[in-house]
């Protein structure tokens, strides 16, 4: 859906003279632009058709290794990370690469808070909630509020809401290409803002904050949907009491999908963390029946290839025809 797994858009990379507007991927776990992948099966082309941009043509995968079988390659792995995950995923990485695991304290005591989540049950009333919080952490508690939202789409919603109060001093954030000092500065931020951005805010970024407004509490995260996993929801509230600071967060989602009988958001919870361990036990079984299988056929096409390489540089002495010959083998390899 456009404004939220794509945006048609021109190259905003810097890389192409194209003016033509293209595809382009969203990462909806990262927010993050994916400007050099496609969509295989011809999807991408046809939602060239549908946005009427410019034909690309179908890429095709001939030289290829995958992330397991690259780390692999390293006698020695080691890794830093602020989430771990569930214990599903810690027991792939443990299978997978053979790695232990050690938690480390922080430096200084985690001061956050966070408040009881809630679920609202149609989009009127989770625009209005969101609204109402936000106006009460800004205007009457003197705070600023980061509003992480699932899409671009639901970052222009809640802009368009939000904006009607022009007692809040509005930012909005969703592609990488845009300036935004308070996240891309060094500049710090004080009271009286409210943040509204996809997951490019929600992950890795260090929001500084001044000395008016860690007296006022700091900084209140709004998570506006319930991420697919653990990881991604601490990173989105990993946003605020950093550094021994104060801060806060709560999740404001819209679900339809509630048990009767049951708190809605354990509810929800629990239906997401069930998805992603079938998530996480279908990437292992996929690593070793697809993708280990495409490599061991890669490897074989690799001692041909050479075998064939040396014949054609014993036998033809014209450079040129050289590259070509051995360009139509790799193109017939990625065809196969």
């Amino acid at each position: 859906k456009a404004g939220e797994d794509y945006v048609v858009d021109v190259d905003r990379t810097g890389t192409s003279a194209d003016r033509n507007p293209t595809i382009t991927i969203i990462d909806k776990d990262t927010g993050t632009d994916q400007t050099n992948t496609q969509w295989v099966e011809a999807l991408h082309q046809f939602l060239q058709l549908k946005h009427n941009c410019k034909l690309s043509v179908q890429s095709l995968k001939a030289v290829f290794i995958s992330n397991v079988s690259y780390f692999k390659l390293y006698d020695k792995l080691y890794g830093l990370t602020g989430t771990l995950g569930l214990r599903g995923e810690r027991k792939l990485l443990e299978e997978v690469y053979e790695a232990d695991f050690v938690i480390l304290p922080t430096a200084k005591p985690k001061q956050f808070y966070q408040r009881l989540p809630i679920v609202l049950p149609g989009e009127e009333a989770w625009r209005k909630c969101i609204r109402e919080r936000s106006e009460h952490h800004v205007l009457k508690q003197n705070r600023s509020v980061l509003v992480i939202c699932d899409s671009v789409n639901d970052v222009e919603v809640l802009y368009q809401t939000l904006r009607v109060n022009k007692r809040l001093k509005i930012h909005k954030y969703t592609r990488e290409y845009e300036e935004f000092d308070v996240l891309q500065s060094q500049e710090e931020l004080g009271p009286g803002h409210v943040i509204i951005a996809t997951n490019l805010a929600g992950r890795g970024t260090d929001i500084k904050i001044n000395s008016g407004l860690k007296s006022k509490g700091g900084l209140h995260v709004i998570l506006s949907y319930l991420p697919n996993n653990v990881r991604i929801e601490q990173q989105a509230f990993g946003r605020t009491a950093r550094c021994g600071d104060n801060g806060s967060g709560q999740l404001i989602i819209k679900s339809e999908d509630v048990k009767p009988g049951a708190s809605p958001i354990i509810h929800l919870k629990n239906q997401r963390d069930i998805k992603e361990l079938e998530r996480v036990s279908k990437m292992k079984v996929y690593y070793e029946k697809q993708t280990s299988a495409e490599e061991e056929c890669f490897s074989q096409f690799k001692k041909q290839y050479n075998v064939l390489m040396n014949k054609i540089k014993s036998g033809v002495t014209d450079k040129e025809v050289q590259d070509t010959l051995l360009r139509s083998c790799i193109d017939k390899w990625a065809f196969w």
